[in-house]
């Protein structure tokens, strides 16, 4: 007998939303009203502030379905938003997730998704408590809204950096983009570890909490468009300059074997590509020490790859000889040059 397959045309938007309701049900003490209202309700602690960041992912742009699968892209979905609140020394709170989706689009497959987004949720203390769903003609679009909270005396961003502070980055460089050159290639089953840093990156909470906690940095930002692209962006906002070393990046023996194979720059990988979501950050000199010494105790591997210089001498990258290089700019929307398909931020060729 023919098992039943449903399409969302099949059971309708309001059915999907009840099953999402009871799917995404939450027994956090602060949430007053979750999902089912015309919004949501949270209680808010005493002496915090209030984080906000949100993400869109397009079906062909972002993501390609042919390898991802549902759980992998909720994984992702939300990863990419906690970072974003980790990067600024907070913690995780809620999220809303909206979502355009085509008719045919099987239910189960939508189930799937929102295990995976729930998974992630639960590991990190992050509540699903709202969103909204739309009709699409032929691409599914997520777009993902999340509320973290920090300390107020904690806050870190890209502002505050200083000519002479230490440029920092935690574990390694490129993994996410060497993962999809193995994608794109069908040699997924090479590097499984790289494939799994593209399609399921994992947020540094744990280790922004140290350095925020310890006051540690002077400015952060999480890698997810390319350090080329990030470190600009670090500069941009503390107008200052920044001089980062190729040969005290951070790559790993298979990011190196896969550059080798590829018949690309190592180098290339570490810098262009995106989506590793690691931690990118200043420190002031007198409290370098400190902070190596911390992080002796920790699993995650610091690497100082370079240092804050002034504006007027600008973001550069010097090679093994000390020799200025341009690399590649990271990805980049709506640039004529990153045209067609891409993964998110990741485009490295």
């Amino acid at each position: 007998m023919d098992t039943f397959d449903p399409k969302i045309s099949d059971i309708g938007e309001f059915e999907l939303l009840a099953q999402i309701k009871q799917q995404l049900a939450t027994s956090s003490p602060h949430v007053i009203l979750g999902i089912g209202d015309d919004a949501a309700a949270f209680s808010l602690p005493e002496a915090r502030l209030g984080l906000l960041s949100s993400d869109l992912l397009l079906q062909g742009v972002h993501f390609d379905l042919s390898y991802t699968t549902p759980y992998q892209l909720g994984q992702k979905a939300l990863a990419v938003n906690i970072s974003d609140i980790a990067a600024m020394g907070g913690v995780p709170c809620y999220a809303l997730v909206s979502m355009a989706l085509p008719g045919d689009c099987p239910v189960a497959w939508i189930s799937e998704f929102y295990n995976g987004l729930k998974a992630l949720g639960e590991k990190y203390e992050t509540a699903i408590i709202g969103g909204d769903t739309s009709a699409s003609p032929n691409i599914i679009m997520i777009s993902i809204s999340i509320w973290g909270e920090v300390e107020a005396e904690l806050l870190l961003s890209r502002r505050g950096a200083k000519p002479g502070d230490q440029v920092l980055v935690t574990g390694n460089l490129g993994e996410a983009a060497a993962g999809l050159a193995l994608l794109k290639a069908n040699k997924q089953s090479s590097y499984p570890d790289l494939v799994q840093r593209q399609l399921t990156p994992i947020p540094r909470c744990s280790e922004a909490l140290i350095i925020a906690h310890g006051r540690w940095a002077s400015s952060m930002i999480d890698v997810s468009d390319g350090l080329v692209s990030d470190i600009k962006q670090l500069a941009r906002e503390s107008n200052v300059g920044a001089e980062i070393w190729l040969d005290k990046l951070p790559i790993s023996q298979a990011v190196a074997e896969v550059a080798g194979q590829l018949g690309v720059s190592a180098y290339e990988l570490a810098i262009s590509g995106g989506e590793d979501y690691e931690l990118l950050f200043s420190v002031p000199p007198n409290k370098l020490n400190h902070l190596l010494q911390e992080f002796t105790r920790q699993q995650t591997p610091l690497s100082i790859i370079g240092c804050i210089k002034t504006m007027e001498q600008g973001v550069c990258f010097l090679g093994e000889n000390g020799q200025k290089i341009v690399p590649k700019a990271g990805y980049e929307h709506f640039s004529p040059k990153n045209s067609g398909l891409v993964m998110r931020k990741s485009r490295f060729s």
